[in-house]
């Protein structure tokens, strides 16, 4: 008599019912950890373009502007690092443009916006102002919360906190 190999249906449907089961409970965790990873993976693209941008003014010696693209003081459509040509008439020359922000994450500053950029003085690479942007998920979901400081120096600070 043959031997015969695999599984019963009966044998396959509860096998299915328990991989259910545990996928039903592991995927939201892992949506909350892909979710904060993308979070952290965003933060050093922002720092690396204030060292971009101090280069730049450093080395042109031309003030350099960082300025969300779009309206407002919302950065997580992307943002611009240009060389100011004329400050006068507003004539600037693009350096290089970044992307909108991947996972839709809210990236805002009050103080910082397309009218009122962050500017980097020329050979110091010293900002003109202070100011916070947030990094949150939509709708804070985690309630964690990044916080980019630009220091006067030109560099960024980040710390970790809770949404309000």
């Amino acid at each position: 008599m043959k031997k015969e190999y695999g599984l019963t249906l009966i044998e396959l449907m509860v096998s299915m019912l328990i991989l259910t089961i545990i996928l039903s409970a592991g995927v939201p965790s892992l949506k909350s950890f892909l979710d904060n990873k993308q979070l952290s993976v965003v933060g050093p693209i922002f720092e690396k373009t204030l060292r971009l941008a101090r280069t730049e003014a450093r080395k042109g010696n031309q003030n350099i502007r960082i300025s969300p693209i779009g309206d407002g003081k919302d950065w997580s459509n992307g943002w611009l690092i240009q060389r100011v040509i004329d400050a006068e008439n507003n004539v600037v020359e693009l350096i290089r443009r970044f992307e909108a922000l991947p996972g839709n994450p809210s990236f805002t500053s009050e103080q910082f916006s397309q009218d009122n950029p962050i500017e980097l003085r020329s050979t110091s690479g010293q900002a003109e102002s202070i100011g916070e942007l947030e990094l949150t998920l939509n709708g804070c979901p985690d309630n964690v919360k990044f916080t980019y400081r630009l220091l006067l120096s030109g560099h960024v600070t980040r710390s970790t906190g809770t949404c309000s």
